[in-house]
């Protein structure tokens, strides 16, 4: 009896515990780099809000949360006219599953003219308390401006 109410708290702590391991990692490319700690995902690009582009989400899969994106100036060039800076997304694990954000670099006046417009894919395993984004590819759909 005493070995079956032992199976069961241990049984009962394992399902009460998150499962988690996050695994840690960063990746990058031209125009890009991303971090991930288990299901969060940080995502810079590189911007100049000078030029009067912003990168915005443009469709987003329901597999992720994504903020709306915080632009940066360079550290070094804060008070060079015209200076570049980065965007940076925050992003979400909500389920398992592979699924796609659309990011564009537009004008919002001007009709909405487009820049470079970007697909980050992203690739989710785990259960609710202990999603992990696995893989993380960026891919240029049109370089735009």
């Amino acid at each position: 009896m005493l070995i079956i109410i032992a199976v069961i708290v241990l049984l009962a702590v394992y399902l009460l515990i998150p499962c988690c391991n996050a695994c840690s990692y960063a990746v990058s490319g031209d125009g890009f780099s991303a971090e991930v700690k288990g299901a969060e995902l940080v995502l810079r690009l590189d911007s100049n809000a000078t030029t009067g582009y912003q990168w915005s989400v443009s469709d987003a899969s329901d597999n992720f949360s994504c903020d709306d994106g915080t632009y940066m100036p360079d550290r070094n060039d804060k008070n060079l006219v015209g200076s570049g800076g980065i965007t940076q997304f925050h992003i979400t694990a909500l389920k398992a599953g592979k699924g796609t954000l659309t990011f564009q670099y537009k004008r919002s006046w001007e009709g909405g003219e487009t820049g470079k417009v970007c697909a980050l894919t992203l690739e989710i395993s785990g259960r609710s308390k202990c999603l992990q984004i696995d893989k993380v590819s960026f891919q240029k759909i049109s370089a735009g401006k």
